[in-house]
């Protein structure tokens, strides 16, 4: 009898290991969620922040479909340890100042000394370690299953032009029903617009609350 499973592992295996890079973002979103952004916001719904980060996945892993196919590996191993090492310093820099270090901090080189280091290793807790293993278990997942069928399966560009408008046109309507759900609640509609929610946040970490990591 014919196993469908091991069949398409081998007919879509770029599709699947983009499935797989996926799980592994969202996890480490979710991961964030409960680690950090619950302690900033103990309402933030599972539901609506479980969308915002399928749309962050997708969109940060999004050039895949874009690549020649010997980049594609590179590409996700980039984004995979950038967003590894993002996440990390969100979880170490809010236990000391209760906020998101901005992107341009990322590059203030001249502030690393041996007191930022020991801040930083006093806000390690041994539960971080949780936070890389999604990716981890990817690698693992691509040398094992993955390295052999996609080299020997490559994606026409028809199929990768459809991925990637599908993949935009979902973003957007992801982002749009945020939005809306956000600008229905307000009290007075007429002084607000309908994108009140990406411009109206006092700090970084209610911004990543209210629209996820993508859009920042």
């Amino acid at each position: 009898m014919k196993d469908y499973r091991l069949s398409s592992w081998k007919k879509y295996p770029n599709e699947l290991f983009y499935i797989a890079a996926m799980a592994a973002l969202i996890l480490q979103l979710l991961h964030l969620r409960y680690d950090l952004l619950l302690h900033f916001d103990k309402d933030l719904g599972l539901l609506s922040y479980s969308a915002r980060s399928m749309v962050d996945a997708l969109l940060l892993l999004l050039p895949y479909w874009l690549l020649p196919a010997k980049l594609r590996i590179y590409y996700v191993s980039i984004i995979v340890f950038l967003f590894s090492f993002w996440g990390l310093s969100q979880l170490w820099y809010y236990r000391t100042y209760d906020d998101l270090m901005p992107f341009s901090s990322f590059l203030l080189f001249d502030n690393i000394s041996s007191l930022l280091l020991n801040s930083i290793k006093a806000s390690m807790k041994l539960t971080d370690i949780l936070f890389i293993l999604p990716p981890f278990f990817l690698f693992i997942l691509y040398w094992f299953l993955f390295v052999d069928t996609i080299k020997k399966t490559p994606v026409n560009s028809k199929k990768r032009v459809i991925y990637t408008i599908s993949i935009l046109l979902f973003a957007i309507l992801i982002h749009l029903m945020n939005a809306y759900v956000f600008y229905s609640k307000m009290q007075n509609r007429t002084t607000c617009h309908l994108g009140i929610r990406y411009v109206n946040t006092v700090n970084y970490i209610s911004y990543f609350d209210f629209n996820g990591f993508a859009k920042r």
